[in-house]
């Protein structure tokens, strides 16, 4: 982490924040830690996004994850798939 390039490693954690980021609800406690608690992890994950997926607002479109709003009794991935 904090070569030239992304690591194996920093693909594989950029994975699993982008997981917990942006198909969790906002109430989430694991998402409430990494937001508040563990904002190096957060500006990584936004650095990473930033520099290997410039055009991820383009690709993901209106339609993105990140529209899960609050837990309503349904997996982030059924609201989503309820939503297109």
């Amino acid at each position: 982490m904090g070569g030239d390039q992304p690591s194996e490693i920093d693909c594989v954690l950029f994975g699993f924040l982008t997981t917990i980021l942006y198909t969790l609800p906002e109430d989430n406690t694991l998402r409430i830690v990494v937001e508040k608690r563990l904002g190096n992890l957060l500006q990584f994950t936004k650095r990473m996004k930033n520099n290997v997926y410039p055009d991820w607002d383009d690709i993901i479109g209106k339609n993105s994850l990140t529209e899960v709003k609050k837990n309503d009794g349904l997996h982030p991935l059924q609201s989503y798939m309820a939503n297109i």
